[in-house]
């Protein structure tokens, strides 16, 4: 059996997108209608696991390079999203686990594309 190294099919990409933009229709909903601006764990729950199946969903031309690429982008996103969330907490407030993780993943899909087009 052949194992493949990022376990979804590139068509939960769609998936994904619709989380994310379910959650942040979620938030738009919550803010302009409800007028209630401290909770939005449900939507950063949700727009992590939309931001986990466009990241870890395999590419049309899955290859080794594509593989370096998004190793590459997650090492730095992991790390970048470390030291801006550690100056968060620092200066403001504490973020949850949830609003950490869909700013790592924001940052480190937003990086795996921006190095997907520069190479």
């Amino acid at each position: 059996m052949f194992k493949m190294l990022f376990p979804y099919h590139p068509a939960v990409k769609i998936l994904g997108a619709a989380l994310l933009l379910f959650a942040g229709a979620g938030v738009f909903y919550k803010t302009l209608v409800l007028h209630d601006y401290v909770s939005f764990a449900p939507a950063f729950q949700i727009a992590s696991l939309g931001l986990v199946f466009i990241f870890f969903s395999k590419e049309k031309y899955d290859d080794e390079r594509i593989h370096q690429i998004k190793f590459r982008a997650l090492t730095w996103g992991v790390l970048t999203a470390y030291f801006v969330t550690l100056g968060i907490t620092y200066l403001f407030r504490t973020l949850s686990a949830h609003e950490f993780l869909c700013f790592a993943l924001l940052l480190t899909t937003g990086m795996f594309y921006f190095l997907k087009l520069r190479a």
